[in-house]
């Protein structure tokens, strides 16, 4: 528990030497909601808690990336994990598979020592509200810190700036990596809430020109901008890759 933090962390390390045993961690709530919410690849999506169908029953567990969330009209859960990825959900309850041992085809299947952690993340509101994308993120990626001694010799010293920034928190940075030209800057987002958006993003550096591409980065269409900045619609879910060229410095 860590003062000020909305969420719980509970670390685990675990010698499991059990067979034919499935591990999960329940979390019975005092609110029940007809669907859960599971992250995948660059969105997410929605899965009934209510087992209408002999389909729906049989599928004891939904795979989910970093998050999963049960949310009622006014306040919700998240249960966040750093490696662990099968939930299943009822309308009050949403588990987390944390280990499992069969001896077929593998009989020493997850036998050993283990170490992981998961992240209960109570909120009001929505999922897109309580910014459970972005917890997902920052737990799996944790914020590093290392000293530029060139920068620090600067005479910007102690002045707070942003190499990137977006105005939209539906919109998230997947990637940013030099361009295969190896002469600019491919910036990957996406839309993660599932909703139309125009967001303005802002470099540090001035732009002297911008094209959105494919993802193996071939040119498709010339960007406007204006100095370092320029603004994008995103439809629900979709994924822009930009490629960025920034003016040298004098």
């Amino acid at each position: 528990l860590d003062a000020y933090s909305p969420f719980v962390t509970v670390t685990n390390h675990v010698d499991w030497q059990e067979d034919n045993v499935l591990a999960k961690m329940a979390f019975p709530l005092n609110f029940s909601a007809p669907s859960a919410t599971y992250e995948i690849p660059m969105g997410a999506i929605a899965r009934s808690t209510m087992a209408e169908t002999p389909e729906a029953k049989a599928k004891f567990e939904v795979p989910a990336q970093f998050w999963a969330d049960l949310s009622s009209e006014n306040v919700g859960l998240s249960i966040l994990n750093d490696c662990k990825y099968g939930y299943d959900a009822k309308p009050s309850q949403l588990r987390l598979t944390l280990l499992r041992s069969p001896n077929w085809p593998c009989p020493a299947s997850d036998r050993g020592t283990h170490d992981f952690t998961y992240r209960l993340l109570p909120h009001q509101g929505s999922w897109h509200n309580a910014q459970v994308v972005r917890e997902g993120y920052n737990f799996n990626n944790a914020l590093i810190v290392s000293p530029d001694r060139n920068l620090l010799d600067r005479e910007y010293i102690g002045e707070r700036f942003s190499f990137l920034s977006i105005s939209s928190n539906a919109i998230v940075i997947s990637a940013l990596k030099l361009a295969e030209d190896g002469l600019s800057w491919i910036l990957r987002l996406y839309e993660a809430h599932g909703e139309p958006v125009t967001t303005e993003i802002t470099f540090y550096l001035e732009i002297n020109s911008i094209t959105e591409c494919d993802l193996i980065e071939q040119d498709l269409e010339m960007i406007v901008h204006s100095g370092n900045r320029f603004s994008r619609e995103f439809q629900p879910y979709e994924i822009k890759t930009l490629k960025v060229c920034f003016i040298p410095n004098r």
